[in-house]
């Protein structure tokens, strides 16, 4: 039922979304000078990996290093970029991994390969919940919102993933959605400090 749902929900809103897409890309060449979307393979449903799309909201790296690091992301972060993350304007085009049946409108958000080495690295006592986090969040398909994004910027993850896991609700659900549509209109940073 859910896929149908989100299946339902990606086709009423592709038109829009891919027009929104077009126009925030063609700003990020026009303001940033910089190819306006990028492709990232990330581990979804079951660990199959899948490509994510998104609006490109950084300045190119100067090396390796720089590459999916939280901290070098904020820096490389330009200032149209920042402002599209800060609304979550560059997930627009993750509708249409929606669409093609590889992420969800409400779930877990997609990490990399190396977040959860990092993680893993963070919480050495930790390695069983953390197996058994990745088990059961990759038992559902991936979201472009989910419980961790409503209730913290960054920390908690862990967390905020396990309490929705364990109770995935119609109402958790429901909340997700209606506050992920508010922070897109007034911004992570605001939400969070009214909240």
């Amino acid at each position: 039922m859910k896929r149908g749902l989100d299946f339902l929900g990606a086709m009423i809103l592709l038109a829009p979304v891919v027009v929104a897409t077009a126009i925030l890309g063609l700003a990020v060449i026009i303001i940033n000078r910089y190819r306006p979307y990028f492709f990232q393979a990330r581990p979804g449903k079951n660990g199959s990996v899948f490509v994510c799309l998104k609006i490109n909201t950084m300045r190119p790296p100067k090396d390796e290093s720089e590459i999916n690091d939280k901290q070098q992301d904020r820096l490389r972060a330009t200032r149209f970029g920042a402002w599209l993350r800060n609304r979550g304007l560059d997930e627009l085009p993750q509708v249409m991994n929606i669409l093609f049946g590889q992420m969800s409108f409400v779930g877990p958000r997609p990490l990399l390969e190396k977040n959860y080495a990092k993680i893993a690295l963070e919480n050495p006592c930790m390695k069983l919940e953390i197996n058994h986090w990745r088990q059961n969040r990759e038992a559902v398909r991936p979201g472009l919102s989910g419980w961790h994004q409503i209730h913290s910027l960054s920390e908690g993850i862990i967390r905020y993933d396990s309490e929705y896991l364990a109770e995935p609700f119609i109402s958790k659900q429901v909340e997700v959605i209606v506050k992920s549509i508010t922070i897109l209109f007034i911004g992570k940073h605001r939400y969070f400090k009214v909240r």
